[in-house]
C-alpha cells in the first residue's frame, strides 16, 4: 500500500510540474527594409583668388564673373534635390594691419567686402557653357551622370574696394553647404 500511495504522490508532483511550465507560442513576420542613398561630397579647388588691384583715390568695386571665379561640383544620389546654401557676403581682412601685435591704429579700415554670387550647371558638360544663376536656399536636382548626381557650380561676385583700405593681403572665409 505504501508503494501505491507513493506512486501516485509521484504521478502528482510529475503532473503539477508539467501544468506550472506550459507556455504559449506566437510568432510574427517583419520586413526590413533600408533606403541607401550617396552621400553628398564636393570636388575642386578650395581656393578663390581674387587677382592683384590697384587701390584708388576713389571707392570702385571689381566683379569678378562666374566664368573667372571658382568651380567645384557636388556629387551625390542621381536625380535628387539638393539645397545649396551659401554666404551672400564675405568680409576680408588685411592679414598685415591685423597682426598678433595688437597694435593696430585707430581707424584703420582693414576689411572689405566680397558679395557673393553661384551660377550652376547641371548638364553633362564639365565647361561653362549655359549656367543659370542659383540663389543661396534654392533647390536644384542632382543631373545623373553614370548613377551618381552631379552639379557644377561656379563663384563669383563683387569686391568692394573703399578709399580707406590699406594695401596688403586680404583673406575671409567662404561657406557652401548642400543638403538633401
Amino acid at each position: 500500500m505504501k508503494s501505491i500511495i507513493l506512486n501516485i504522490l509521484i504521478i502528482l508532483i510529475v503532473l503539477s510540474f508539467k501544468n506550472t511550465s506550459a507556455q504559449d507560442n506566437d510568432f510574427t513576420t517583419v520586413n526590413i527594409t533600408a533606403n541607401l542613398v550617396r552621400g553628398l561630397a564636393m570636388e575642386g579647388s578650395n581656393n578663390l583668388y581674387l587677382g592683384e588691384f590697384a587701390l584708388r583715390t576713389n571707392e570702385n568695386e571689381k566683379i569678378i564673373s562666374n566664368f573667372d571665379g571658382l568651380k567645384f561640383t557636388i556629387l551625390g544620389q542621381s536625380n535628387r534635390l539638393v539645397t545649396i546654401l551659401y554666404d551672400q557676403s564675405v568680409t576680408l581682412t588685411n592679414m598685415a594691419n591685423n597682426s598678433n601685435s595688437g597694435r593696430q591704429s585707430i581707424g584703420d579700415d582693414i576689411k572689405m567686402t566680397f558679395k557673393t554670387n553661384i551660377a550652376s550647371e547641371t548638364g553633362p558638360e564639365n565647361g561653362y557653357h549655359d549656367p543659370n544663376p542659383l540663389p543661396s536656399g534654392s533647390s536644384i536636382n542632382l543631373y545623373d551622370l553614370s548613377k551618381v548626381g552631379k552639379l557644377n557650380l561656379w563663384i563669383g561676385g563683387t569686391m568692394y574696394l573703399p578709399v580707406a583700405l590699406k594695401n596688403g593681403k586680404y583673406i575671409g572665409r567662404f561657406v557652401v553647404t548642400s543638403v538633401y
